[in-house]
């Protein structure tokens, strides 16, 4: 939501803004955590994104809490003093585009057209790439937050190679996880989907918008399909 913009159209009028939640956080499933921590965390990172922005508070629409289901959430992000010692995690704007097979196919068309993934990654003649923006809200001391940058790639082959810039600078190799790893329910070895993993200094996620440049060097000449970035964020865990 555009806090500042609606912040300017609001002036001095006595009036709050409240950004609105209408979602369950669908796209939580296929991370290297529980699709639940996943999306206790986003919401956070969210609702405190907001808070830091100029809202006064957040509004909620159609959760159908159960009296467990969203109590972690619903005791957290009514303040911005209880979200600053959690767990958040601050992503790229992320389109949600349905299967023509769901009975919701095409809900979402207009929906977050400034969308920066998913993304289909191509080798250019310029050596560049598509740019992911995450702004990060938390500014807590060093050595209290640990930040880690996590990039989820489709169609990965350990034979692909890529260069991810965060702010201008290059990012050394990363550690690579597939999700079938960490899924305990997934009889397979492997899946189609890796995660890309860097440890962030504090100094590398601080306070404000960061620019992550992914550039496609060589491709996996044996499979047809392209890779697709399908997740870019930023996790600021607390000790």
């Amino acid at each position: 939501m555009d806090v500042e913009g609606y912040r300017r159209l609001i002036g001095d009028a006595p009036i709050k803004l409240y950004p609105g939640f209408d979602s369950h956080g669908e796209g939580g499933t296929g991370r290297l955590v529980p699709a639940k921590k996943w999306r206790e965390a986003w919401f956070r990172g969210l609702a405190y994104g907001y808070y830091r922005r100029g809202a006064d508070g957040i509004h909620i629409f159609n959760w159908h809490g159960t009296v467990s289901s969203h109590r972690p959430l619903l005791t957290t992000i009514g303040s911005p003093k209880t979200l600053e010692g959690v767990d958040k995690v601050y992503s790229s704007l992320k389109r949600l585009e349905r299967p023509k097979s769901e009975p919701r196919y095409g809900a979402e068309r207009d929906d977050r057209l400034a969308g920066e993934v998913p993304v289909k990654l191509y080798r250019t003649l310029t050596g560049t790439g598509p740019t992911f923006h995450l702004a990060v809200h938390d500014d807590r001391p060093p050595g209290s937050v640990a930040f880690e940058l996590h990039v989820e790639l489709d169609h990965f082959s350990p034979a692909d190679r890529v260069r991810v810039v965060l702010d201008g600078r290059d990012l050394p190799e990363p550690q690579i996880t597939n999700t079938a790893a960490v899924d305990a329910g997934n009889p397979s070895d492997v899946t189609e989907s890796s995660w890309l993993v860097w440890k962030l200094e504090p100094a590398m996620a601080a306070k404000g918008v960061h620019a992550l440049e992914i550039v496609l060097i060589e491709r996996d000449e044996r499979i047809k399909s392209q890779i697709a970035v399908l997740n870019v964020e930023i996790w600021a865990k607390h000790a």
